[in-house]
């Protein structure tokens, strides 16, 4: 069977044939979506970007992608619609709405 992608949210790979060769391959991936896009608090929103700290997720200003530093390296997602993050320097909640991060603080309480 050929792998599958999840039409929603994380877009976790998945339907590989038990004890399918390669399987960690997307089995790797599927930990690391969900690692950089689950609970996600990141440090700022800016186009600067530190030098690369493993643990560390930014949101890009210019493209709205977050940024995840990983093993050395810079991973970039596009958010999908109903996306949160939280911004630790500005102690503030974000969500996506599928075309720009909004500021949760303008949309007034649900009830």
């Amino acid at each position: 069977m050929a792998t599958k992608t999840t039409p929603f949210g994380l877009a976790l790979q998945y339907g590989e044939d038990l004890g399918a060769n390669f399987w960690n391959v997307w089995a790797d991936q599927n930990t690391t979506r969900i690692g950089m896009l689950t609970q996600i608090a990141v440090e700022t929103v800016t186009n600067s970007l530190p030098t690369i700290e493993n643990g560390k997720r930014y949101i890009r200003q210019s493209t709205g992608e977050i940024v995840a530093d990983l093993d050395g390296s810079r991973n970039y997602f596009t958010p999908f619609a109903g996306l949160r993050v939280y911004v630790k320097d500005v102690e503030q909640c974000l969500f996506y709405d599928g075309t720009t991060w909004l500021d949760e603080d303008d949309y007034g309480v649900m009830e």
